[in-house]
């Protein structure tokens, strides 16, 4: 059992091919569900990249890592839902994230919220919620 991806119709399907993501989705009864915590781009030894693209690849990393951990199997991929809050909207974050979920094979629904400030001098943080394992 897995998680049903709903397409927009009409122009809503152009958006969600353009954004790489979907625009409703449908999980099966009795689904183990798996929600992060706000994640940054922080590196190992808690310093982050001022470049977005970066602070977006290594958050990337550390989501993945996280959600296995907890019981997601495949990390990323098993992503049905992804919050994101943003300093500023920018070609070059979509771009990378785009890119991330190309990688992970998934089109996630979304919602995007520009924020004045984040914690650290991140950039971008993003919530993330998975399908787990079994119980």
């Amino acid at each position: 059992m897995s998680a049903q991806f709903i397409e927009g119709t009409g122009q809503l399907a152009q958006v969600s091919a353009d954004l790489g993501v979907s625009q409703a989705v449908s999980l099966p009864a009795h689904t183990r569900t798996i929600i992060t915590g706000g994640q940054c781009g922080f590196r190992e030894d808690l310093s982050i990249s001022a470049d977005v693209v970066e602070q977006v690849k290594q958050l990337a990393l550390n989501a993945h890592e996280l959600l296995q951990a907890s019981g997601a199997t495949g990390g990323l991929k098993d992503v049905y839902q992804v919050t994101i809050y943003m300093t500023e909207m920018s070609d070059a974050l979509n771009t990378a994230w785009k890119e991330l979920k190309n990688k992970y094979g998934i089109r996630p629904i979304e919602t995007g919220v520009t924020v004045p400030s984040l914690y650290g001098g991140a950039k971008v943080e993003m919530t993330f919620y998975a399908i787990g394992g079994a119980n």
